[in-house]
């Protein structure tokens, strides 16, 4: 599982972090200084870690 947030997320990253830590073999992807609409204006850098994430399986 891939488990994308941001920053700027509705909730605490540290909710996040949780979350990633009790799902077996997870990967975490959380920009920094980022918003809900990151993945839409920045696919420079979500494109390639979900990518990578992909051909992993």
């Amino acid at each position: 599982m891939l488990l994308v947030a941001v920053d700027g997320d509705f909730g605490p990253i540290d909710v996040t972090t949780r979350v990633f830590l009790a799902i077996p073999g997870a990967k975490l992807f959380i920009p920094p200084v980022t918003g809900q609409m990151t993945f839409q204006d920045r696919p420079d850098w979500f494109n390639p870690v979900l990518l990578d994430f992909l051909d992993q399986k």
